[in-house]
């Protein structure tokens, strides 16, 4: 079979494959899967070509692969949080200071009570939100539209609760 499909191989000792490095998955013998780098080599012997091939295991390094593109991400979260963290906090603090600075001199009867207690309400679930930016421990995501995905806050956080 090997023969009648490399043909110009067994003439030459070349191929497309020889000489490089390929990562595909191989079968072990007991029918697992397992991601593995092969290398293909030529050697003539007395006039023939024959084929070398190597095969190695690259289980642990795709996994050492895999966690650290999931390190990666995470600085990578980390870092953009520290910037949203502050560059949002600060305009917050004031709304929050100004709006119950107002709340405190509003007529209890005034109509635009409720409108602030409203304005109060939202700037602290959202100061809450901000600061449970600081407590991202780990890169968690969730679906959101589409086939994106966003940063699961609650999974990717430290539960002080």
């Amino acid at each position: 079979l090997f023969r009648q499909a490399h043909p110009e191989f067994l003439k030459t000792g070349k191929g497309p494959a020889v000489g490089i490095l390929l990562e595909l998955q191989a079968v072990r013998k007991g029918g697992d899967v397992f991601p593995a780098e092969i290398a293909l080599s030529s050697v003539d012997l007395g006039g023939t070509w024959h084929a070398v091939r190597i095969v190695r295991d690259i289980t642990s390094r795709k996994q050492t692969e895999r966690a650290l593109l999931e390190d990666e991400k995470l600085r990578s979260a980390l870092e953009t949080v520290g910037m949203v963290h502050h560059e949002l906090n600060q305009p917050l603090q004031i709304i929050m200071g100004m709006s119950e600075l107002v709340l405190g001199q509003i007529d209890p009867t005034d109509n635009a009570k409720n409108n602030l207690e409203q304005i109060v309400a939202a700037a602290k679930r959202l100061s809450n939100i901000i600061n449970k930016l600081d407590k991202i421990t780990e890169y968690k995501t969730q679906s959101y539209v589409g086939k994106s995905s966003i940063l699961d806050l609650d999974e990717s956080t430290k539960s002080d609760d």
